[in-house]
């Protein structure tokens, strides 16, 4: 698992965006949007994103309240879970950060998503509705892919038992 690398370099930093962040961002919304945003049902929830867009909270309180609606939406959604993984890199370096993955198929880097979502708004606030669908798009793809790999494990295993101690 490519993944295990930088859990076990940047571990601590997940550990406590998962235990701090993620609980207060999603206390900060009502009922029905956290409803929506935990359970992963319907569209992508454009109205909430919208207004920490157009908030007053600092540019890193945009960045880690958007990253933890997508994220946990997208975990209902599709399976998905978070993870950390690779952001951006050149030929001597690497930017990591927070994202979500599915099993071992993909790796979204919602950190560096978040980050071009707020820089980009301003200029053209389209650019939300095109967020929206890219992150309905991955939930669709991701979560027939995720279903047919464990179709196909189910099925390798029906035809391919594996002998127990007693037998």
């Amino acid at each position: 698992m490519w993944f295990d690398g930088y859990h076990q370099q940047f571990g601590n930093r997940l550990e406590e965006f998962l235990s701090t962040a993620v609980p207060t961002a999603l206390a900060e919304l009502t009922n029905a949007q956290q409803q929506h945003v935990t359970d992963g049902a319907g569209e992508f929830p454009v109205e909430i994103l919208l207004g920490i867009l157009n908030s007053e909270h600092s540019y890193e309180d945009k960045v880690t309240r958007i990253l933890v609606i997508t994220g946990t939406w997208l975990n209902a959604a599709s399976g998905s879970q978070w993870a950390l993984g690779p952001l951006s890199w050149a030929n001597y370096s690497e930017r990591v950060g927070i994202g979500v993955r599915w099993d071992e198929i993909a790796f979204a880097p919602l950190l560096i998503t978040a980050e071009n979502l707020i820089d980009t708004y301003p200029a053209w606030p389209g650019v939300l509705m095109e967020f929206s669908r890219m992150q309905e798009a991955d939930r669709d793809y991701y979560r027939q892919r995720i279903q047919e790999t464990r179709a196909g494990e189910e099925k390798e295993t029906l035809l391919n038992p594996q002998p127990t101690q007693n037998g």
